[in-house]
Order: structure tokens, then sequence, then C-alpha cells
């Protein structure tokens, strides 16, 4: 992709277009919102564990809403999940 194309991409997005989106799999409900959510652990030093959710909110799925939160260090299971969706 050349120079000119991605700063077109840019001023388009600016102005309220996608820059992309998905091709929805053939039988999926309309108005399907889409989730994901992992937890990532730093050991080697002494710091909280994350979890990372992010959520498609357009029916193109091209639209985002990502959100991260802080545990407790070394805690895998999502206790605080229903906070991140909103």
């Amino acid at each position: 992709m050349s120079v000119c194309s991605k700063i077109l991409i840019q001023m388009n997005v600016k102005i309220g277009f996608e820059p992309w989106f998905t091709q929805i799999p053939e039988g999926l409900p309309k108005n399907t919102m889409v989730i994901g959510a992992d937890v990532f652990h730093r050991f080697d030093r002494a710091m909280n564990s994350c979890i990372g959710f992010c959520a498609s909110i357009d029916p193109l799925m091209g639209q985002f809403y990502s959100q991260i939160h802080l545990q407790k260090q070394g805690e895998e299971i999502m206790l605080n999940i229903g906070k991140l969706v909103k």
C-alpha cells in the first residue's frame, strides 16, 4: 500500500468512514456482537494481571469497544468481566 493510499484511509476515518470491515459469516444472526477477552500475566515483575476486553459495536463489525482491567497477579479467572460489559 502506498503512502498516498494510507493518508487517504486516515482522512476518511477522520470524517467518519470505517477503514475496513469483516465479511459476516453465513448463518450468523443479524445484530450479533462478537466479544473477545484474554488475561495477560507478567511474572518477571511483581505486577497485576491484566484483562483485555473487546466487543464489536456495529452491524458490519468494523467498530469496537475495548477496555482493560487490572486484577490480582496470576489470577486467570476474570471475576470482574461484568464491569467491562456495559
